[in-house]
């Protein structure tokens, strides 16, 4: 988390991206810089709206 530009993290709606989350949540004296992509083809593949809710859950700067 030692860096010389901001430091932010791709979130999707998974276990791995969540669990890193909460450790630069925890270990950041800031609010972390998160971003999803999501796709306007089908629910299957839009993970925006659970990425939302993660990001919300954590307070994090949320970008889509």
């Amino acid at each position: 988390m030692r860096s010389d530009v901001p430091v932010g993290l791709f979130l999707s709606s998974g276990i791995d991206s969540g669990v890193l989350l909460a450790i630069m949540n925890k270990y950041s004296g800031q609010a972390v810089k998160t971003f999803t992509i999501g796709f306007d083809e089908g629910e299957a593949s839009n993970e925006t709206n659970d990425a939302r809710r993660m990001a919300q859950a954590f307070g994090s700067d949320h970008s889509e």
